[in-house]
């Protein structure tokens, strides 16, 4: 269900943005997402929040204690009211200053400047209190009701461009308007659907310092970690912005995008196999929260590998048919460095759900700050001595290496998981698999074909195919059983109904 969402929301939010440019024109988008901004982190912020929430849910679940369960989400919900009680104040403090004072923005277009800014700071408001509500859909692993809300909120989002475009009012102001009614009914309907799916989801008046502080202190820890990503992507784009020119910079804009694409698909894995984690950590059984981390851990890399692999083979012929004569040769070679560390990423996402099942994150997230930012300082010291702008994804991918060993060294002082049985059960295997699917990927490359799309799609599906059997090949046992038992009862299925 997390896939379909994917590919529906991908497909229609890229035709969305494409059709809001067009009507909008690109003053009022600039406007429009330049006012986001100023708030915009709140929303990478608040995914940050609503997995800290998810993991004290699912960690009750898990020890099946319903009562222990309502006080939490009281809990829950108070901080995040508070939450978004501080943060409008705060926004409502600086955010007319910056617009008033430092954003560039035409004098015709102030008014309508200060409408975006109050709408969001209003958006965020309502997306701040259905947290918990959202988070208790995901504990539950109710990953349906995610999915169809999120299908839901990309169609709106289609739904509001139309509405824009057949409207003689102002169109900057009403795009904004009618983006507030939608988070509104989103929010609505998710904190509606919890309450009618979920009895338990109610608020109670509960005060307990002791458990406030520890929870707070748990999504502390989480939100400082988000900052610290934060800092370092805007700073990294600042760095480079410096030494190269903004064609560079665009080239890397490409490259980010390409990333967060591919790697939403290992994302919703994860977040698929986060909730079981916690609750076998939370009800003590061992056994399984070590086998859910190591099939994580193998799996999320083997689905990052069939897709970055024909992605790489591929990426000057489909940057090609996707940007045509605005394509650089940068953008090449930028989207495949950036594929490169996605796939060390999806090694590092498993242990860092894993870490935050067991609820110590205080010491794994000093050491993520201290990783994530060093890499500005190297990477400016490696522009002024006249090293190309490539290099920020080497020293990336590097310093992502060297922090998957202080993870697993952090994850095996709270759990039995040890860095020598990681390294057999995970690392060993995917380094065959890695260097087979790299030398099947170079002969599959050598093969020719006139027409780009031709190309394309025979040497994308040569790739997966060949890839896949790979895979499969250094699977354990217990996943080659399950993947051949499920395609013998697809088969049966299909021979039954014809």
């Amino acid at each position: 269900m997390l896939y379909i969402r994917m590919l529906l929301t991908t497909i229609i939010s890229l035709y969305t943005v494409r059709l809001t440019l067009q009507i909008l024109g690109a003053d009022d988008y600039g406007i429009y997402n330049t006012i986001c901004g100023v708030i915009g982190f709140l929303s990478f912020i608040s995914a940050t929040l609503a997995n800290s929430a998810q993991r004290y849910l699912a960690y009750d679940l898990g020890q099946y204690d319903i009562n222990r369960y309502k006080k939490t989400f009281s809990i829950l919900l108070f901080i995040f009211i508070v939450l978004a009680i501080i943060i409008v104040f705060a926004a409502e403090f600086i955010g007319p200053w910056l617009i008033n004072n430092k954003l560039v923005i035409p004098a015709n277009r102030f008014k309508a400047a200060h409408l975006i800014f109050q709408f969001s700071v209003i958006s965020i408001l309502i997306k701040f209190i259905a947290i918990p509500y959202t988070a208790s859909i995901v504990a539950h692993e109710r990953m349906g009701i995610y999915a169809y809300i999120s299908i839901i909120e990309v169609i709106l989002k289609l739904i509001v461009v139309y509405a824009i475009a057949n409207s003689h009012y102002d169109k900057l102001i009403l795009y904004s308007a009618l983006h507030l009614c939608m988070d509104v009914i989103i929010s609505v309907v998710y904190i509606v659907v919890c309450k009618k799916s979920i009895s338990y989801c109610r608020y109670e008046f509960y005060w307990n310092t002791p458990r406030l502080k520890e929870i707070g202190s748990y999504i502390g820890w989480n939100t400082f970690g988000s900052l610290s990503g934060i800092l370092e992507t805007q700073g990294m784009t600042i760095v480079t912005n410096m030494f190269f020119s903004p064609v560079v910079v665009a080239a890397r804009a490409i490259a980010d995008r390409v990333y967060a694409v591919s790697y939403s698909f290992v994302a919703n894995f994860v977040l698929a196999s986060s909730p079981q984690m916690v609750k076998y950590f939370s009800s003590g059984d061992t056994a399984n929260y070590n086998r859910l981390f190591y099939r994580t851990s193998y799996v999320s890399y083997y689905l990052m590998l069939l897709i970055a692999m024909p992605l790489i083979i591929l990426m000057p012929d489909l940057l090609k048919l996707w940007l045509s004569d605005a394509l650089l040769e940068d953008m090449i070679l930028f989207s495949q460095l950036a594929l490169v560390s996605a796939l060390v990423s999806s090694l590092e996402t498993p242990i860092s759900r894993a870490i935050a099942a067991t609820g110590k994150v205080k010491l794994y997230q000093i050491l993520n700050c201290i990783f994530s930012l060093v890499g500005i300082p190297i990477c400016y010291y490696m522009f002024k001595l006249g090293y190309q702008a490539y290099w920020a994804y080497l020293v990336y991918t590097i310093l992502l290496l060297l922090s998957i060993i202080y993870r697993i060294y952090i994850l095996s002082i709270h759990t039995s998981i040890s860095i020598k049985s990681y390294t057999i059960t995970v690392i060993i295997p995917i380094l065959f698999v890695t260097v087979l699917v790299i030398l099947s990927g170079y002969l599959i490359k050598s093969l020719y074909f006139d027409s780009i799309l031709l190309r394309i799609i025979i040497l994308g599906l040569l790739s997966v195919i060949f890839s896949a059997f790979i895979i499969f090949i250094f699977l354990p046992k217990v996943e080659k059983s399950f993947i051949i038992n499920y395609i013998k009862k697809q088969f049966s299925k299909f021979y039954i109904n014809q």
